[in-house]
């Protein structure tokens, strides 16, 4: 009696807490990791929000992290990025570390207050003539069961490039690889492509994931607006990529924003798919906007050149006082609806977790040779990454080798 009676006293003090803030009968609570350009070198700030339009600031809109690390240059926290192990309780993060640095910046926390130290994911070490790595994302791709991360390099060639590499331990990383070449002008050459930044990855169904990103090429080629938010579709988060045939804008969607837009960020709730941007070419205090589309009118490969065009304007993004939430751009993701009200009430977590090791520099390795995925015709792909080829190819050759004795044994048997 006495425990349930402590059970109510909690869920009561939980909504007089934040029923002012939030709609706590909401099932769907989301995270915004964000930084403020002005601030670039202050550190991460987070909101919180159950409708994605109002949004709570966490810790009086202080950083919840403040950036130590980077290479001959002022440290920078910007392009925070949040990933959320369910299984462990710890939320991983990455973020860019300066504005040239072959490395991305790492910590994790389970309470968002207290973070591990932080460490350098050199992936761009690997990659020859890396000068910058950008706007890193984690993401979950349920067709590897692996944690892919990706970001944008520059190298010399033709500008910034996609890349990623994955990872199951937030330790070992397999080699960078490029996974996005948008086309110039219908190309099929893929080495005649341009430069993008701000990657990200929403999955709308089996089989169908959406990169929204920016053309970062200026304005005025070929007669263009460009430097805006287009997105494309793929069968896996690394691709292939299902182009739109030879259009106007190379390949991939219309813009779905104006002008001198960037740091898209993805929500998917019901039927709905929201894509927020960055209006930076309003000025440093813009504030951050959406463009939505409703999935039933979603025809992936055709609505890029239909007129009008299916995205509708969004709400202007709120902050819990009603007025403009002015912030440059991060990243959008849900949590559950109990660790929410956790963190945003002080409250301590008692779940029951897997074991969490608190990564250091010394556990990172990186993987320098890229070792391309095998055709699997007789079993299915082991879903490893980087090490774990060896895993993935021993079903195939155990089946051939089988196969081969049995045949042998047969021809044998005839000979007799």
């Amino acid at each position: 009696m006495m425990k349930m009676l402590k059970t109510l006293l909690f869920i009561s003090a939980l909504s007089v807490a934040v029923s002012a803030q939030l709609d706590t009968n909401s099932e769907h609570y989301y995270m915004y990791s964000y930084f403020i350009n002005l601030q670039q070198d202050a550190g991460a700030r987070l909101a919180f929000s159950t409708d994605g339009i109002t949004w709570h600031r966490y810790n009086n809109g202080d950083p919840v992290i403040v950036p130590i690390i980077a290479e001959n240059e002022k440290p920078l926290m910007r392009d925070p990025n949040v990933y959320y192990d369910s299984a462990t309780g710890v939320f991983h993060m990455v973020w860019t570390t300066a504005w040239k640095q072959d490395n991305i910046g790492y910590s994790s926390s389970k309470d968002l207050i207290t973070w591990t130290e932080q460490v350098m994911l050199p992936v761009g070490r690997v990659i020859k003539g890396c000068a910058c790595c950008w706007a890193p994302e984690f993401y979950y791709d349920d067709t590897r069961d692996s944690i892919m991360v990706f970001w944008s390099t520059e190298r010399g060639t033709i500008g910034k490039e996609a890349f990623c590499c994955y990872t199951k331990d937030f330790k070992h990383y397999s080699a960078p690889r490029i996974y996005f070449h948008p086309r110039k002008n219908g190309s099929g050459d893929s080495t005649n492509t341009y430069t993008v930044i701000d990657e990200t990855i929403v999955k709308l169904a089996e089989n169908k994931y959406c990169l929204v990103f920016k053309d970062e090429r200026e304005p005025g080629i070929a007669g263009k607006r460009s430097l805006n938010i287009h997105y494309i579709i793929g069968s896996t988060p690394s691709g292939p990529w299902q182009y739109a045939g030879v259009g106007s804008w190379d390949d991939v969607s219309s813009p779905i924003t104006k002008n001198a837009c960037e740091g898209p960020t993805t929500l998917l709730t019901g039927n709905e798919l929201r894509v927020y941007f960055d209006p930076y070419g309003e000025g440093p205090s813009s504030t951050y906007r959406m463009v939505s589309i409703n999935l039933s009118d979603f025809d992936y490969m055709n609505d890029p050149y239909n007129t009008p065009s299916p995205w509708t304007q969004g709400a202007v993004l709120k902050n819990e006082t009603g007025a403009d939430f002015s912030l440059s751009h991060g990243s959008i993701i849900e949590i559950p609806r109990a660790k929410a009200l956790q963190i945003m009430n002080g409250i301590e977590d008692n779940g029951t977790y897997q074991p969490w090791t608190t990564i250091t520099q010394n556990d990172i390795t990186v993987d320098t040779i890229f070792v391309p995925e095998p055709d699997y015709p007789y079993g299915k792909q082991n879903c490893g990454c980087g090490t774990g080829v060896g895993l993935a190819l021993f079903p195939p050759i155990a089946v051939r080798a089988f196969v081969s004795r049995r045949r042998k044994k047969r021809k044998n048997h005839k000979n007799i």
